[in-house]
């Protein structure tokens, strides 16, 4: 569905957006598409600005993985469904087992695919190294072995061998190192692993609990022993996140496992929201309902500085975060508009003071991009924060929604030519031009560097496509017939 009928429900209810879900590595986006009139599975190479469907067999396709230019995926071409695989390089690809057995849930990590296979009468996890050839069985444990996950040659994954909870075990395929990471008997699920940590949900203390384990050294433990409810945990490099209800009401924790500082991201008696991370991984910030409303706050897991972004009492929602930058949505005015504050400088603001509702901000370095209504339609305007300069985007009297900005492009929906197209404007050179002239429906579109990507209704289906503006090649990213939403680059 269009982001147009969310952007309704942000009008009345100030609801959050729901995340998207891609795999992108090294710049390789990969996604399930019905553009086709099924499912199939298609990539884009943002910095070659190349992209097509993976695999033009007329099946249905999805799950896809990607780790440099391989993709993995499930496939139901051959009457059952399978996991195969395609080099985006050198266009090789086959079907990673011949086994005539279920297979299911594939992920990759450099050469090798693990995944969930029923060969022998349970789910059971494989592996294989598409370079060597050598394939097997991880475990022979007489268990099912479900959502397997690798990093490096370290495979995790959640085993019923012992019972009837679920625990998490893993495999070095190098070593042959295989155990639970956890011996206590207790359910143990949303298994991550990052390098050689893995962390998981766990109900052994009567509850749900977060823990970890460090594979390589065995050192591992509950992140917290305050009696509350964990969930959602996530690991970047050494440091864990996750919501907590310790204090009556959900909060947003932190453990770095190797200072072993481990705190709550903020004190106050409130209930804190949808956390997201900078991408350096030490600034966090959340939606906070501590003042009565939401607010936003961050904290600076590096310098333990934490606050409130704006001490104004109004709502302040869908916060985004570029370098020490946030922007968010705020009602303090009596409407929705588009704050900033540079977490360096302690510098605050509203990015524009005009009298309209704004909504769907984004922001790169120092520019911001949002929607504003204030002529009447809802347009696209941009301000950069140091410069000061700013001004509505195209002055075409059209509908504009959704934009996006990677550098000095900024992307949108535009309603101008009696339907929605993508357009873009370069805010430097003055440049601006729709971004393809089929005569198609074009929504959602999302850019990063100079490759813009887009939902496309050409082929009587969602069908994801891509352009690469300075090269001017654009094409349909995957050519199997599915349906395609939403696609994000990075």
């Amino acid at each position: 569905m269009f982001k147009r009928l969310f952007f309704i429900g942000l009008i009345f209810l100030f609801v959050l957006l729901a995340c998207n879900v891609v795999s992108a590595v090294e710049n390789t986006v990969v996604w399930s598409d019905d553009r086709d009139g099924g499912e199939h599975v298609y990539y884009e190479n943002l910095d070659a600005g190349e992209g097509s469907r993976v695999s033009w067999v007329d099946s249905t396709q999805w799950n896809p993985d990607v780790s440099g230019s391989t993709v993995v995926w499930q496939d139901d071409r051959d009457g059952g469904t399978h996991v195969y695989y395609k080099n985006l390089e050198t266009g090789e690809g086959s079907r990673v087992s011949w086994v005539d057995s279920a297979q299911y849930n594939p992920a990759i990590s450099g050469s090798t695919v693990v995944w969930s296979d029923y060969r022998d009468g349970g789910a059971r996890v494989y592996y294989k190294d598409l370079e060597t050839g050598e394939s097997s069985r991880v475990s022979w444990a007489d268990s099912d072995q479900l959502c397997p996950s690798i990093s490096g040659s370290t495979v995790v994954w959640r085993d019923n061998r012992d019972g009837s909870n679920w625990h998490v075990y893993y495999k070095n395929l190098e070593t042959g190192v295989c155990s639970r990471v956890s011996w206590v008997d207790s359910d143990q699920y949303e298994q991550s692993i990052s390098g050689s940590t893995v962390v998981w949900r766990d109900n052994r203390d009567g509850g749900q609990r977060v823990y970890y384990k460090d594979l390589e050294t065995g050192l591992g433990s509950r992140v917290s022993w305050v009696d509350s409810a964990q969930y959602d945990p996530s690991i970047s490099g050494s440091t864990i996140v996750w919501s907590d209800s310790r204090y009556g009401g959900y909060r947003v924790y932190y453990k770095d496992l190797e200072t072993g500082v481990c705190s709550r991201v903020s004190w106050v008696e409130s209930i804190q929201l949808y956390p997201a991370i900078s991408a350096v991984g030490n600034i966090v910030v959340w939606q906070d309902l501590r003042d009565g409303g939401q607010r936003v706050y961050y904290k600076n897991l590096a310098t333990r500085e934490s606050s409130r972004v704006s001490w104004v009492d109004s709502t302040q929602v869908n916060p985004s975060i570029s370098g020490n930058i946030v922007v968010w949505v705020d009602n303090r005015d009596g409407g929705s508009h588009v704050y900033y504050k540079n977490l360096a400088t302690g510098e605050s603001s509203r990015v524009s003071w005009v009298d309209s509702l704004q909504s769907y901000p984004k922001i790169y370095g120092s520019t911001v991009v949002w929607m504003d209504n204030r002529d009447g339609l809802i347009h696209v305007y941009y301000k950069n924060l140091k410069t000061g300069e700013g001004s509505r985007v195209s002055w075409v009297d059209s509908n504009q929604y959704y934009p996006d900005i990677s550098g000095n492009v900024v992307v949108w929906m535009d309603g101008r030519d009696g339907g929605w197209c993508v357009y873009y404007k370069n805010l430097a050179t003055g440049v601006c031009s729709r971004v393809s002239w089929v005569d198609s429906t074009q929504v959602n579109p999302a850019i990063s560097g100079s490759t813009v990507v887009w939902e496309d209704y050409r082929d009587g289906g969602a069908r994801v496509y891509y352009k690469d503006l300075e090269t001017g090649v654009c094409s349909r990213v995957s050519w199997v017939n599915s349906s395609q939403y939403v696609p994000v680059i990075g």
